[in-house]
């Protein structure tokens, strides 16, 4: 379960800012492909600080992320180490840290700094 400032992922969704559902990965149920998207929020406090041009590029490497995260097997040790502990994303001056809850195919943006130059 992602845990933010303000509780799980789930407890506060009403607050979350969906940033991208843009790419769609598959899973096979039966014999057809089902489209599943992993989704993105942020649940930051400080992201009304970020420039616009920051969160396009976030948002576009957390969309990259979800692909790559499907593309892991069940048994990948990763999986242990993305639950344990929150990562850490640097982009144009800023740092994202987040976190991916796997069973909700979600990734949640859970602070937000600006790095000192």
């Amino acid at each position: 379960m992602i845990v933010g400032r303000g509780g799980t992922f789930s407890s506060i969704s009403h607050r979350v800012t969906p940033i991208t559902t843009r790419r769609m990965a598959c899973r096979n149920e039966g014999s057809k492909l089902v489209p599943v998207a992993w989704s993105v929020g942020i649940v930051a406090t400080h992201v009304e600080s970020v420039p616009v041009a920051v969160l396009s590029r976030l948002k576009q490497r957390l969309a990259e992320m979800g692909l790559s995260l499907d593309a892991l097997g069940r048994e990948s040790p990763l999986w242990d180490s993305l639950r344990e502990s929150p990562m850490r994303l640097h982009v144009g001056g800023w740092c994202f840290l987040y976190r991916i809850d796997r069973a909700q195919k979600a990734i949640a943006v859970i602070d937000c700094f600006e790095v000192p130059t």
